[in-house]
């Protein structure tokens, strides 16, 4: 069976493949294996069978799995680090380019009065954003 640090690395390096290959569609899937991997590591240890007083003593943590998790663990804040500024320029250019077009199609001149400005074109965008 595979450990808890093993497993939410190898995890980690998938996720991490993923956002350097850009294809965030196949970062979401991992969040519940992540989240399950995570919720294992951070489990206690089990108790002892009843009548001792102190549970088994746990193997030691693999230190090259430790050090493999940090490092993998520091990549990927990096990596969502730059998704997540990456997004926040789309967007910041998508709120741009649709101010321009409703303001290229915002009605001009003086309306009689309760006469409310007509509503704006219709705004698409494709699946592939």
């Amino acid at each position: 069976m595979t450990k808890p640090t093993e497993r939410l690395a190898d995890i980690l390096a998938r996720e991490n493949a993923a956002l350097r290959a850009h294809r965030p569609q196949d970062v979401a899937p991992l969040l519940p294996e992540k989240e399950a991997a995570l919720t294992a590591l951070m489990a206690p240890a089990p108790a002892g069978p009843s009548g001792q007083a102190d549970p088994p003593p746990q193997p030691a943590p693999d230190a090259n799995a430790i050090r493999r998790l940090l490092a993998l663990t520091a990549e990927n804040e990096a990596l969502l680090t730059e998704a997540l500024a990456v997004q926040t320029q789309i967007l910041a250019l998508v709120a741009r380019a649709t101010r321009a077009a409703l303001a290229r199609n915002a009605p001009y001149g003086s309306r009689p009065p309760g006469r409310r400005a007509p509503p704006p074109p219709p705004l698409s965008m494709s699946k592939r954003f």
